[in-house]
């Protein structure tokens, strides 16, 4: 999703478990036909559904996750680089290790508030 994102300035909007294929050791996003650039004007709010799709499908097979605005902000945070994106990762599973598979109430609802929240595109009108 970050590389679709950061590379290809695409967002899928519509990831699911459906669309993503392991083999052989790599992921292969498929069905990319209705991806939308990032200058779409609901490109932000299919990105976070993209999110809240992938993380509760982990979550139901008992995968510890992060928090849906931890993977957006993963996801956008531009300066994450690829030379740091491991050692980010070792501090977000780090943290996931430690709160365990279950988020806690203040965590819930502070996804719940970001899935509801509005995302401006700009700070322009």
């Amino acid at each position: 999703m970050r590389t679709l994102y950061q590379n290809c300035k695409l967002v899928h909007g519509d990831l699911s478990e459906y669309n993503m294929l392991y083999f052989e050791e790599h992921l292969y996003i498929i069905d990319v036909s209705q991806a939308v650039d990032l200058d779409h004007p609901h490109a932000l709010d299919f990105l976070r559904e993209d999110c809240l799709h992938v993380s509760d499908f982990f979550k139901k097979h008992g995968v510890g996750v992060m928090t849906i605005r931890e993977l957006f902000d993963f996801i956008v945070d531009s300066s994450i680089t690829d030379d740091s994106v491991d050692s980010y990762l070792e501090e977000i599973q780090q943290r996931i290790s430690a709160r365990g598979n279950v988020l806690s109430p203040e965590d819930e609802i502070a996804d719940s508030v970001f899935i509801q929240s509005y995302i401006p595109k700009s700070l322009d009108s």
